[in-house]
């Protein structure tokens, strides 16, 4: 395993993208804050822009585990996996033939603030009103927030 941290990076990225499962599951957490929602600018990778944070499931790890790995490593934020809910809802992306799960927390208003960890991949994360990140996002990123406040809405649930 150490090899690969010989490699370099945008080696390692087109590596990835040459040599990728056709089939891949990614895991997203949404975590709100009160009326506000954290989100992620991507500035390497598949996919770039602002995003909801998550990333592929890596083999060997749970999808929950997987979730919380990439919030970690993409925002800072540390969250047990009792403080994340997994949502009836699946996604899938047709372009990248893309399984997405999703996960939702609820934290306070005086949970700390995202300091990002992955600066080659992600360039910010912060959290904003979520009438503000519904135009932020990308599209699918925005259709997958909907989704999670209407069931939120619909069953009356709270995050935690």
């Amino acid at each position: 395993m150490w090899l690969v941290n010989l490699i370099p990076e945008r080696l390692k990225w087109w590596l990835w993208r040459m040599l990728r499962p056709t089939y891949l599951v990614g895991v997203f957490v949404i975590v709100f804050r009160f009326d506000e929602v954290l989100i992620i600018k991507k500035k390497r990778g598949v996919a770039m822009g602002y995003q909801i944070p998550g990333g592929g499931k890596d083999r060997g790890l749970s999808p929950k585990d997987a979730a919380l790995k990439e919030l970690k490593q993409e925002t800072g934020l540390d969250l047990r996996p009792y403080s994340i809910r997994k949502l009836p809802y699946v996604s899938s992306n047709e372009v990248h033939c893309d399984i997405h799960i999703v996960y939702v927390a609820q934290l306070d208003y005086n949970s700390s603030v995202p300091v990002v960890q992955d600066t080659f991949e992600v360039e910010s994360a912060d959290f904003v009103p979520i009438k503000d990140a519904r135009s932020k996002l990308m599209p699918e990123h925005a259709a997958i927030l909907e989704t999670v406040l209407e069931d939120m809405f619909l069953n009356k649930k709270t995050c935690s």
